[in-house]
C-alpha cells in the first residue's frame, strides 16, 4: 500500500497494554503505521470503517517453507507451478495476519526473487527473512534445482 490510508472504529490489541482499547483509529503511510489514536479521528475521503473489529499486530511465522521444490523431475512446467504456488503461499500469509515469515530453506535464487516481488509490489506477501539454503552434501537438494527466469504472469 502506498500513499496514506486511515482506518477507524476498531478495538486495538497492541501487545503493550494489558487491556484492549476500543474506538481506535490508525493512519498507514507508505505501508507503515504512522500514528494511532483513540476516539474521534481524522476521516479523509476513503477512510475505512472497520466496524468494531479487533486489530492486532502482524503475526510472525518463524518456520515456513514457502516452496519446497521436491519433484522427481525438474523442468520448466514444474518450475512454473512452483512460482504459482509461491505467490499463493505469500498471499495466504497476509490473509491470515502473518506479516513476517522466516523461510527455512529454499533455493537462494527463488527466495531473492520472492523478496523482490514483495518489495516492488508485484505480489502481495509478508516481509521475508530467510535462512538461505539447506546444508547438504554437494549436488544434493536443493542446490541442483535450476532457477529459470519467469515472468510474473
Amino acid at each position: 500500500m502506498f500513499g496514506t490510508q486511515v482506518f477507524y472504529n476498531f478495538t486495538l490489541f497492541d501487545g503493550v497494554n494489558s487491556q484492549v482499547q476500543p474506538d481506535c483509529w490508525l493512519e498507514v503511510t507508505d505501508g507503515l503505521i504512522y500514528r494511532i489514536g483513540v476516539g474521534p479521528c481524522p476521516r479523509p475521503d476513503g477512510a475505512i470503517d472497520l466496524g468494531r473489529r479487533t486489530v492486532i499486530p502482524g503475526l510472525i511465522d518463524a518456520h515456513v517453507h514457502l516452496v519446497s521444490p521436491f519433484a522427481p523431475e525438474i523442468n520448466l512446467a514444474v518450475i512454473r507451478s512452483f512460482h504459482r504456488q509461491i505467490r499463493l503461499n505469500l498471499a495466504n500469509c497476509i490473509r491470515s495476519g502473518v506479516t513476517t515469515v522466516r523461510d527455512e530453506g529454499c533455493t537462494p535464487g527463488i527466495i531473492r526473487r520472492m523478496k523482490r516481488w514483495v518489495k516492488e509490489g508485484k505480489t502481495v506477501g509478508p516481509r521475508i527473512v530467510c535462512a538461505n539454503s539447506f546444508i547438504v552434501p554437494p549436488e544434493a537438494m536443493p542446490e541442483h534445482v535450476p532457477t529459470f527466469p519467469l515472468p510474473l504472469s
